[in-house]
C-alpha cells in the first residue's frame, strides 16, 4: 500500500491518494466493496473557492482602476486656457 497527495486543478494543497495493490487474488473475494475514510480540515475545504473569489475580485478591482486611468495624451491645461480666453472675449 502506497500513499500520498493527488494535486489536481486549482489544488495547492493536495488530497491524500492510497494506492492499494493484490497480487494472487480469487476472482470471488476481489469483488468485495471495501471503505477507507480520512479526516480532512474543513478550512481545506474552502481554499479553492477563496482561492477563485480573490482571482476575480482582483480582476474586477484591476477593470475598475483601468476604466478610471486617463491614458490620453492631451493636455488638459491648455484647453481650458483657451475657452477660458474665448469666454471672456
Amino acid at each position: 500500500m502506497d500513499s500520498g497527495l493527488y494535486f489536481s486543478t486549482l489544488d495547492y494543497i493536495g488530497r491524500p491518494l492510497i494506492t492499494i495493490k493484490k497480487a494472487n487474488v480469487v476472482s470471488h473475494l476481489h469483488k468485495v466493496p471495501f471503505q477507507i475514510s480520512y479526516d480532512f480540515s474543513e478550512a481545506g475545504l474552502l481554499i479553492e473557492p477563496l482561492y477563485v473569489i480573490a482571482f476575480f475580485f482582483a480582476c474586477f478591482l484591476a477593470a475598475i482602476a483601468y476604466s478610471r486611468m486617463d491614458l490620453g495624451f492631451k493636455d488638459e491645461k491648455k484647453g481650458s486656457a483657451s475657452e477660458a480666453k474665448a469666454k471672456t472675449q
